[in-house]
């Protein structure tokens, strides 16, 4: 009889060993599942950031359009007050092969939106562009000089090799945009931000600003020397 409650017992404690081994497995296989879930979600993803020719294309979803001078006629200088309702709207238009030296009369595209537009290589030199908004908009090798960029907003535009030189860009906004190689000698800028933005190789001879109005850097940035003028004549 205790012979076979010893027999009993020992097949009672080796099943239970048994299920308690298994309860391990169980265990080893879900933490090893885990881990391996673990490990995927930790593995970077293959998404890349959102670049600006994507941007620009979800800005012109159909493309760019193209313009000719008499288009550009036909906005310029027409707008009789600072509201947004009564500014022109070239966005998404295709302005590169443009002759701006045709234009009939001073060039004034005050508050126009060339928003996600081509411009590379045009010549708009003295033009006024106050409070024209930029965004998105190619003007790579673009000539600006002496022109009134007060107010204009270039985020994420691209301004490689632009020439910005003797112009006024009292708080325009340059955020992440690229001036890579852009000509801003002799700029007068006063509560500008260049947060974000492309500045290698940027020409700052004679730029100048308001110490009371200094522009916004990207973050370890050092700064040009200023040439230092005021706004309030102090």
């Amino acid at each position: 009889m205790k012979f076979r409650m010893s027999i009993a017992l020992c097949l009672l404690l080796a099943v239970g060993a048994g299920c308690g081994g298994g309860e391990d497995g169980a265990d080893s296989t879900a933490a090893s599942d885990n881990a391996d879930s673990a490990s995927d979600s930790s593995e970077p993803s293959t998404d890349s950031e959102v670049s600006t020719d994507a941007e620009v294309n979800e800005a012109c979803p159909d493309g760019l359009r193209g313009l000719g001078v008499e288009d550009i006629d036909e906005v310029n200088g027409d707008h009789d007050d600072d509201s947004s309702d009564n500014r022109a709207d070239l966005s998404c238009t295709d302005v590169s092969n443009v002759d701006f030296s045709a234009v009939s009369s001073r060039l004034d595209l005050a508050g126009v939106s060339f928003v996600g537009s081509d411009l590379s290589g045009v010549d708009v030199s003295g033009g006024s562009f106050r409070d024209a908004d930029f965004t998105y908009a190619n003007l790579a090798d673009a000539q600006l000089s002496g022109s009134i960029l007060d107010g204009a907003r270039f985020n994420k535009a691209k301004l490689e090799r632009a020439d910005l030189s003797g112009s006024g860009a009292y708080e325009a906004q340059f955020v992440d945009a690229n001036l890579a190689g852009a000509n801003l000698d002799d700029v007068s800028v006063a509560d500008v931000s260049f947060v974000g933005a492309n500045l290698d190789d940027v020409s700052w001879q004679g730029v100048r600003w308001d110490p009371a109005y200094p522009p916004i850097w990207p973050p370890g940035f050092t700064p040009p020397e200023n040439s230092d003028f005021s706004l309030t004549g102090g």
